[in-house]
């Protein structure tokens, strides 16, 4: 390979600021400091894999997660959307990227998982393992008020009108609300069925909420005293992203949520931000995509990349699991769906 596609491994922030400032945009999603509080989450080892070629760069944060039972290793991706950047011409994508992967295979690596940017991932040239999932709700914060507003479905735009007369009212909230806002998402994420990766802890909302690369902002619903609705934003270049809301059950048909989005996203147009990404949901047709289709009718390509990078390890891994990756329903990587189960197979056999 070409001295000048050598990849580099990133880990230092110092370092990392600095090529990651050589990108026309980026999300809070691609920050070092989003990228190793999500290291911490899932245990593992936060890194940015960049690759340069003349006019041409890559950059990838990734998650190095080490698989029980073997002296083995994947990439991850954090929460949200921190798939690949990427400069040059459209052209150019494919091979450096398929660069990209034999650097990490020789690393070692038997599979990487990642989630694309719906604002980004338009502009690359997609790839096999880039698979297409349902859409994101992205609001143009550029369009007019009244062609935002137009875009609304009709009983969101009686809900509000409800939500405001009903007397709820939108506030910044500050550190001092975590509680408040955890009360609410706990309660949102027991109603839904969430699995546990998604109660996220206190610590984990309150350095968030003190970040310096990117901005969080709490916003909070009242009726009166009482706080019924929440929702945690993320702001970075001219993006904002909508991560965590939840409300309490009691509340549900006054529209807290409806009233709180709309609040957010007229004072994000106001302050000349691009982009809402409201994002989608488990299914297309589920009730919460529904709702956030409810603000806009943009519903842009979402990608998964799923690729893996040892054939022969990742056969192996999931045959030790008893797993046929044709029946998992696209849960990946399949080997890790099940603990170990079948120790007759030498992984050992297949380095």
């Amino acid at each position: 390979m070409d001295a000048r596609t050598m990849p580099e491994i990133i880990e230092s922030e110092q370092r990392w600021h600095r090529v990651l400032a050589s990108f026309d945009r980026f999300e809070c999603f691609h920050t070092w400091e989003y990228t190793m509080l999500e290291a911490g989450r899932y245990r593992g080892r936060g890194f940015a894999f960049h690759m340069q070629e003349g006019s041409r760069a890559l950059f990838l944060p990734v998650i190095e997660r080490g698989i029980p039972g073997h002296d083995l290793k994947d990439l991850t991706s954090a929460y949200g959307y921190p798939g690949p950047l990427y400069r040059g011409e459209t052209a150019g994508f494919a091979p450096l990227w398929q660069a990209a992967m034999q650097q990490l295979r020789q690393m070692g690596y038997v599979s990487l998982f990642s989630r694309c940017s719906p604002v980004f991932t338009r502009h690359l040239q997609p790839m096999p393992e880039f698979q297409r999932t349902h859409g994101i709700v992205v609001v143009d914060l550029k369009l007019s008020e009244e062609e935002q507003r137009r875009r609304y479905r009709d009983n969101h735009i009686r809900g509000i009108k409800r939500a405001s007369g009903a007397g709820l009212t939108i506030e910044r909230g500050a550190l001092r609300h975590i509680g408040d806002f955890l009360r609410l998402y706990y309660a949102t994420m027991d109603r839904v069925g969430a699995s546990s990766e998604y109660y996220f802890s206190e610590s984990y909302i309150r350095a968030l909420m003190q970040a310096s690369e990117f901005e969080t902002r709490l916003y909070l619903c009242r009726l009166g005293e009482r706080i019924v609705a929440a929702g945690l934003f993320l702001y970075c270049g001219d993006i904002v992203q909508y991560h965590l809301g939840g409300s309490d059950t009691e509340h549900l048909q006054l529209g807290s949520m409806k009233l709180l989005l709309d609040a957010v996203r007229r004072a994000a147009a106001d302050e000349h931000y691009s982009s809402l990404v409201l994002g989608g949901s488990h299914k297309p047709d589920d009730q919460l995509f529904h709702f956030k289709v409810g603000f806009s009718k943009n519903i842009v390509d979402f990608y998964l990349i799923k690729r893996v990078l040892d054939d022969d390890l990742y056969d192996a891994l999931c045959r030790e699991r008893n797993v046929d990756p044709a029946s998992m329903s696209g849960f990946f990587p399949p080997y890790r769906a099940y603990p170990a189960g079948n120790t007759n197979i030498n992984i050992a056999e297949t380095l």
